[in-house]
């Protein structure tokens, strides 16, 4: 796996975690301490060069719109199942 790909499966894998701690209700110190925890993985790969602020903010904007619409699919089966 390239050093592009680990980098952004790493931050990708981070950021959803921040993301259901965000939608799914949890006190906002988790999301806090997690949110502080993906932002030091992003800035360690901008400062090393691994990563440009404008592929992060891309990857960012992905992750959100996949996890949002993984959410809307989740939400629609389980009203279905109800």
């Amino acid at each position: 796996m390239g050093e592009s790909m680990k980098w952004k499966n790493k931050v990708a894998t981070l950021l959803w975690r921040m993301f259901d701690l965000q939608y799914g209700g949890s006190p906002g110190t988790k999301f806090r301490w997690m949110q502080g925890f993906a932002d030091g993985y992003i800035q360690a790969y901008i400062d090393l060069g691994i990563a440009s602020e404008k592929e992060v903010l891309t990857l960012i904007q992905d992750e959100r719109s996949r996890f949002l619409d993984h959410l809307s699919q989740k939400t629609v089966c389980e009203k279905k199942a109800a």
